[in-house]
């Protein structure tokens, strides 16, 4: 059980060890001038989720800033279903001429590809831009709720096997961390996903579902109504200071593995590959765009008005391909093992 746990979390330590290092900035700072005079107009952003949730929200505070950059409208098109496969379909669908990004928690692809089957598309159809958000996942309970510790939860999953119900969004890291939980802990939860979490959140606040899995800055809005009953990261939350470690909680139950107990949603904004094969130079200058907006002083006094700037910064498509791809390949050898 121990080595199910460790496996399924694996993909998140790369994540903490990136964010001690330093980041790379663009190759050139000067942005480079395509010579079709790319763009030139309106640029789309697919965002795989319903509007309202926490990626969402970061997507538009950034992109005033990002238009400033390249002098160019751009616009959100939000396209949920399928835990964000209808999204990443549309975007391959696109010509791929720069004008169509995307943006999602991008580990979803290892759910849907190792634990769904749905090979229609892979990593390696997509190039990152930037691993735009990474945010530890925690289980709330609201203020009101009996259980006081993830313990009560524990005990009574036990004792009421697929009763304890808790909502999460699809294929995201909160769903795939409870997946590891359950079989770790050899109990059944009552797990109700949803396609983004602005669905989940009214769930849980509406008393539809007992907990709620989520990331830690993402539920904040909720930090007057609920409370942490778990973080899943290797160092005491800043939003969340009552929440004890995972790394702590599970040691009781006998996880006690070196690779500690740690997922995280990772967000992430990418471009299909055939752009960048067809149009190098225009991937050149969106990436210098988008580096500039991503340092530029307003965009960063957002972060630090919305408590995010620890938790964005900027990889560089170099990093932000060979971290989601480590990410994804660790998801297979958890799958094959869940599925057993």
């Amino acid at each position: 059980m121990k080595r199910v746990l460790t496996l399924i979390l694996a993909f998140s330590l790369v994540c903490v060890l990136l964010t001690r290092c330093g980041h790379s900035a663009p190759v050139s700072a000067e942005q480079p001038q395509s010579e079709d005079g790319w763009p030139d107009h309106v640029m789309t952003w697919i965002h795989t989720a319903a509007a309202g949730g926490s990626a969402d929200m970061q997507l538009r505070w950034f992109l005033p800033f990002l238009g400033e950059k390249l002098g160019v409208t751009q616009i959100v098109q939000n396209v949920d279903g399928g835990g964000g496969s209808v999204g990443l379909q549309q975007q391959l669908q696109a010509v791929p001429d720069g004008y169509t990004i995307g943006w999602m928690g991008i580990q979803k692809l290892g759910v849907m590809n190792y634990f769904q089957n749905l090979t229609d598309f892979t990593i390696d159809d997509f190039r990152m831009i930037n691993l735009e958000r990474v945010d530890p996942v925690g289980i709330f309970a609201l203020n009101d709720s009996p259980y006081e510790t993830f313990d009560d939860v524990i005990e009574d999953a036990r004792n009421r096997p697929g009763k304890v119900s808790i909502t999460c969004t699809m294929n995201g890291a909160g769903y795939f961390f409870l997946l590891g939980l359950e079989k770790a802990l050899d109990i059944d939860f009552a797990v109700v996903p949803y396609d983004s979490g602005s669905e989940n959140k009214a769930q849980f606040l509406g008393k539809h579902v007992d907990l709620l899995a989520s990331q830690e800055w993402s539920a904040y809005e909720l930090r007057s109504e609920a409370k942490a009953l778990g973080i899943a990261w290797d160092h005491e939350s800043v939003l969340w200071p009552e929440g004890k470690l995972f790394t702590e909680i599970l040691k009781k139950y006998g996880i006690t593995d070196t690779v500690t107990t740690i997922s995280a949603n990772y967000i992430s904004s990418y471009v299909d590959k055939d752009f960048v094969e067809q149009y190098p130079e225009r991937f050149e200058k969106l990436v210098n765009a988008m580096y500039a907006a991503h340092e530029s002083e307003g965009y960063q006094q957002v972060l630090e008005g919305q408590h995010l700037k620890s938790y964005c910064v900027w990889y560089g498509p170099e990093e932000s391909q060979r971290l989601i791809k480590e990410a994804i390949e660790s998801m297979k050898i958890a799958a094959e093992i869940l599925n057993n």
